[in-house]
């Protein structure tokens, strides 16, 4: 397989012990915020799922770990950790409308990697968005409209 990462661009950002990927999120955010302007609920909502991934993937600190096999071991992962739900209830697994959420932010981010020339390639375009089917609409009958 072809390298994904470009090692020149990757090399000139580390220093000492530090997080090359949280040094680079940390400056993908800054874009967002005060270049693209991206609602504060966005950025948090970016914020969080990278928080996510590093702690589901404590192995990745680079970009040179981020493969389509790495991010793969990250949807499974999720998939299949026990959380605790409301008061003390023990849950397996997301939906998959949470997994294209995890999918999207990630995305975002890697792309902004490739767009500074840190990936060669977005790992995520081998990974196909999971297709979301929201099949419980909740919504007013019209004869209740009527009555608003």
């Amino acid at each position: 397989m072809s390298r994904l990462y470009n090692t020149n661009n990757a090399e000139q950002n580390t220093s000492n012990n530090e997080n090359i990927l949280q040094t680079l999120f940390g400056e993908y955010i800054n874009e967002c915020q005060f270049s693209t302007c991206l609602r504060p609920a966005t950025i948090k909502g970016y914020t969080a799922v990278f928080s996510l991934f590093l702690k589901i993937m404590p192995e990745v600190s680079g970009v040179e770990t981020l493969t389509p096999a790495m991010l793969n071991e990250f949807f499974r992962r999720i998939q299949s950790r026990p959380r605790i739900v409301g008061k003390n209830t023990i849950k397996t697994g997301v939906k998959s409308s949470t997994i294209q959420t995890l999918w999207r932010k990630l995305h975002a981010f890697f792309s902004w990697l490739c767009r500074k020339k840190y990936l060669l390639q977005n790992p995520l375009s081998h990974i196909k968005s999971p297709y979301v089917s929201y099949d419980d609409f909740r919504r007013l009958a019209d004869s209740e409209v009527q009555r608003i």
